[in-house]
Formats: structure tokens, C-alpha cells, sequence
């Protein structure tokens, strides 16, 4: 954390208060500048925080305001607190395979909220159709780069067709051509993609006391 004066040098803040709140807007941490103590260098801050294992996952918001010359001084900060092993990646990876849109153009009122509604909802539908096609249970840790790229593309569909949706039924390619918009985000082509991935049941065999004749004789009667 650095703070400059107007002139762009590092300058100690006079007060400073932080305010660190989960994505339900509930107070987890308030820190002030005396919690930042030894400084690293003049201007120059640094406070390392752990989220509890009952931490609620999403997009959490730090508020910093500090006094510099008399003057508040307020920035904010997004921090993404995920459930272990849940998320396979990066609201920013499904927003650049989405073609970068805009928060307003999905129809949403802020670039956090889009990213919280990404974390928390459309990346673990997306993995939750891919694990139950692979009939798998991959997780952060283990699942193979094909199937998370995979899932971010998926992601990204649901993502758009939020923004399709909200516009109509024609989307604009390259702004030049419009095209319809195909409402599948597994498309058959993706779900070939990870085909490879698919574990294998084993095949079961049901057994009967009845011999073939007897059920054709069962079968015969009236």
C-alpha cells in the first residue's frame, strides 16, 4: 500500500482507516495505521491478512481513507475470497474470453458485482455441466488445463447471453456483422473438446432366475 501527496511523492499519511467487508458488506477487518507498523518505507505500507476457513466466498471490498496534508484521501480494493478448491479460475479470464464487456453492457451496476455474479454463480454452473459430463469431481487442485480453459469458455457464453438477453436476440461480431445468438453455452463442439476426460462407468450385467424359454412361455400366456 503506498500513498503520495498530490506531487506524486510518497508521503506517511497523517490517519488512515481500513475497513475490510466480505460481499454481504459485513465488517470482517478494521484496521488503522497503527496495525501497519514498522512501515517499509516512508509512504510505503504493507498488512498481511488470512480469511478464516468460514470465510464467505465472493468479492470482498477494501476501503482505505487516509488524512494527507488535511485532505481524505479514499481508494478502494477488490479482493476475491474463494472457497478452497471450488473456483477453477478468474472472473478476468471469463470477461476476456467473453470479448471484454463492459459491466454496463450486461446489464450490471458495477465491475465488482459483475465478477462477484461470475465467481458465484456462472463459473460454478459451468463446472458443475462439465463435471457431470466427464463424470468427474475435479477441483482447483487437480483439474487438468484443458477442462478448465473448457470451463472458462462455458462461462463466458453464460456470460454473454446475460448481455444478449438484456439487448435482444442479435449480437454484433467485430462491429461490423450481426449474427443470431445461439443460446448453448456446452455446445457439442466444447463437450468434444474434453471428450479425452470422460471417466469410464463399468458396465453392469443383470441377471435373471428365469431361462430364456421360460420367459418366452411366461410371455406366451394369456
Amino acid at each position: 500500500m503506498v500513498f503520495t501527496d498530490f506531487a506524486g511523492v510518497a508521503v506517511d499519511p497523517e490517519t488512515l482507516a481500513i475497513s475490510i467487508k466480505d460481499r454481504l458488506g459485513i465488517e470482517q477487518k478494521a484496521l488503522t495505521l497503527t496495525d501497519l507498523l514498522p512501515k517499509d518505507s516512508v509512504g510505503h505500507y504493507h498488512y498481511h491478512y488470512d480469511t478464516s476457513s468460514t470465510a464467505t466466498p465472493g468479492t470482498w471490498l477494501i476501503t482505505s481513507k487516509a488524512t494527507i496534508a488535511d485532505l481524505d484521501e479514499v481508494s478502494e480494493t477488490i479482493l476475491r475470497v474463494n472457497a478452497s478448491g471450488s473456483i477453477w479460475a478468474e472472473a478476468d479470464d471469463v470477461i476476456a474470453d467473453a470479448g471484454n464487456p463492459t459491466f454496463g453492457n450486461v446489464g450490471f451496476t458495477s465491475k465488482a458485482i459483475m465478477e462477484a455474479h461470475i465467481e458465484n454463480f456462472i463459473l460454478p454452473a459451468a463446472q458443475n455441466h462439465i463435471n457431470q459430463y466427464l463424470h468427474q469431481g475435479y477441483t482447483t487442485f487437480d483439474v487438468p488445463d484443458a477442462v478448465r480453459y473448457c470451463a472458462i469458455r462455458v462461462a463466458a457464453r453464460g456470460l454473454m447471453n446475460i448481455a444478449i438477453n438484456k439487448k435482444g436476440g442479435l449480437i454484433t461480431v467485430n462491429q461490423w456483422m450481426q449474427a443470431l445468438a445461439d443460446p448453448t453455452v456446452f455446445t457439442p463442439e466444447l463437450k468434444a473438446e474434453i471428450a479425452d476426460f470422460v471417466l469410464s462407468r463399468a458396465s453392469h450385467t443383470a441377471r435373471s432366475l428365469y431361462k430364456t424359454r421360460e420367459i418366452k412361455e411366461t410371455w406366451d400366456e394369456d
